[in-house]
């Protein structure tokens, strides 16, 4: 859909004049953006609302509507968010739907394989720890890593975002030497402060991250958790009665 949402001028055969008028890049960045995010936000709207709506069905009566929208919108869709940004970035650089369709899967494929492969890490392998809500606790003390980990991804996607400034195609032409050339005349003063900014920030959350999950506290994977958890069993399974 983001390959479609962005040739919607070419193919409509309105690029030229649209390309021609005086707006910032980022204005129609964020236009295109917003389209994504706001196709998700339905979907899962209309899923919220299905829920409610069999709750309601069901006798259940005890809404909590702000929990429903912590829940959907922010704590478990998260990626997806980010996967919009990552869907325009393949696209401003390859310039063709086809090509962004086969990188997206790819991408989330990778998502999958990657964890399957033993590279567990949250550093490198976009997701989160899992948060859980209770009606006692709220999200309790798995809020925190949550949140710096969203942080985290959340500055990658704002280094794309720039990024894709760089080389948003505006006119027919495109080669790579072209866009090289474009890129380094809208790469200013002010884009190049804030793509350090950003990166002094990711290499700081980054750094704070690994040395919590790491240095301070051992990290284990998926396979090594398992191994001391059978191990622990055989352990102490004949204290078991």
């Amino acid at each position: 859909y983001s390959g479609e949402v962005m040739l919607k001028e070419r193919v409509s055969r309105f690029s030229e004049i649209n390309d021609s008028l005086p707006y910032p890049n980022w204005v129609m960045m964020m236009a295109k953006l917003s389209g994504l995010i706001l196709v998700i936000v339905s979907m899962l709207m209309v899923s919220a609302l299905t829920g409610i709506g069999v709750q309601l069905y069901n006798g259940y009566y005890e809404l909590d509507l702000l929990v429903y929208a912590q829940g959907l919108l922010m704590f478990y869709q998260f990626p997806l968010y980010f996967m919009c940004v990552v869907s325009i970035f393949f696209f401003v650089v390859t310039r063709s739907r086809y090509i962004t369709m086969f990188l997206v899967v790819l991408y989330t494929v990778s998502l999958i394989t990657l964890q399957q492969m033993g590279f567990e890490h949250y550093l490198y392998r976009l997701d989160k720890p899992s948060v859980r809500y209770s009606m006692f606790t709220g999200y309790g003390h798995l809020i925190e890593p949550f949140l710096w980990y969203t942080l985290y991804w959340s500055l990658w996607g704002f280094l794309l975002l720039v990024v894709i400034h760089l080389f948003w195609p505006r006119g027919s032409e495109f080669t790579l030497k072209s866009s090289m050339v474009v890129a380094r005349q809208r790469f200013t003063g002010t884009v190049g402060i804030t793509a350090a900014l950003v990166v002094l920030a990711l290499a700081s959350t980054g750094g704070y991250i690994y040395y919590n999950t790491t240095v301070l506290n051992p990290y284990m994977t998926t396979l090594e958790f398992e191994e001391k958890t059978a191990e622990y069993e055989k352990t102490y399974k004949k204290y078991q009665y």
